[in-house]
């Protein structure tokens, strides 16, 4: 069903029936935070934006993959190895090796010119799984979803996340959920088996404002079309202000109680997977939104959406 529907990937957790929370808590540990607080596993808003958008780009661009993906963890083995380019790491051998400790990456057969990277999830994951199994409702994570994110999320996060309450730790990132820019961009190297550079557009100072840019909006547009010529998708990050939210509208609005207009208030993350020019001459991107409750692509037009794109995944050669 995903591979012939990416869009119906969803980030969505599902519930957990108090029965069922009763069995899992027999499961833990007694020093487990869950044990102690067992709201933990109720989670509304998920932070695997990053982790689901790179399943929709297994399979939406590499199918077979990702059937393999699915296969082998939720299989007995519960992992699987995939087989990279140190290069697809970075073209300086050393700064590959460098990035592959400091992801805490597990490695197998490893050479200076390939390696396999170990990809697992977490045991929470499976205990995720089999609720979703029993307790699925449509709108939410199917099996398939849950193993292939905690996966991501785990090899992003240098095997520090908990499925069971989206809280991860790790040295490289303060914020308890989902993965930071240099996360995404190992994890998406590696499913892409290439490098890929994490473009920065935006300008954003300490008290969280936008101040500005670092490139044009056309050549934004540029790298993003190129990529998407070139059959990849393109993952990226986009975030909203006070103003770009529209609350700025809203004649109740107070600056110095709401924030500045360019206060950033929220990011997310999306996949872009084609374009269309319209008959007004308006690139029109085809995207897909793992958090809008909607299991088919949306549109976004590039005067919408790329003022509000952060960074971007773009392979080296684009």
């Amino acid at each position: 069903d995903i591979i012939l529907n990416p869009a119906s990937v969803t980030q969505n957790f599902g519930d957990i029936p108090n029965e069922d929370k009763k069995e899992i808590l027999s499961y833990l540990k007694d020093d487990d935070p869950v044990k102690q607080d067992p709201s933990m596993m109720d989670i509304t808003g998920s932070g695997t934006c990053v982790a689901a958008s790179c399943e929709v780009n297994l399979a939406d661009k590499y199918p077979a993959e990702f059937a393999r993906w699915v296969n082998k963890l939720s299989s007995q083995d519960r992992r699987l190895y995939s087989k990279i380019n140190i290069s697809s790491i970075s073209k300086n051998k050393l700064e590959a090796v460098e990035i592959l400790s400091l992801l805490c990456a597990k490695t197998n057969k490893f050479s200076f010119n390939t390696t396999e990277i170990l990809i697992k999830p977490d045991d929470y994951a499976y205990i995720r799984a089999k609720n979703q199994d029993k307790n699925w409702n449509s709108g939410e994570r199917n099996v398939a979803d849950v193993l292939v994110q905690s996966a991501i999320m785990q090899l992003g996060s240098q095997g520090t996340y908990n499925s069971l309450t989206d809280i991860r730790k790790g040295d490289l990132s303060e914020n308890p959920n989902g993965l930071v820019e240099l996360e995404k961009t190992f994890v998406e190297s590696v499913i892409k088996n290439k490098e890929i550079n994490s473009v920065v557009h935006q300008q954003i100072d300490d008290e969280k404002r936008l101040v500005g840019y670092n490139s044009s909006f056309e050549k934004i547009k540029g790298q993003i079309n190129r990529t998407l010529d070139s059959n990849e998708d393109v993952i990226l990050g986009y975030v909203l202000t006070n103003e770009s939210a529209g609350l700025t509208s809203n004649p109740n609005y107070n600056p110095t109680v709401d924030g500045e207009p360019n206060h950033v208030i929220n990011g997310h993350e999306i996949t872009i997977v084609g374009y269309r020019v319209d008959e007004n001459n308006e690139t029109i991107y085809t995207c897909i939104d793992t958090d809008d409750d909607m299991p088919q692509k949306i549109e976004y037009s590039a005067s919408w959406l790329i003022p509000k794109i952060n960074h971007a995944g773009i392979p080296a050669n684009n």
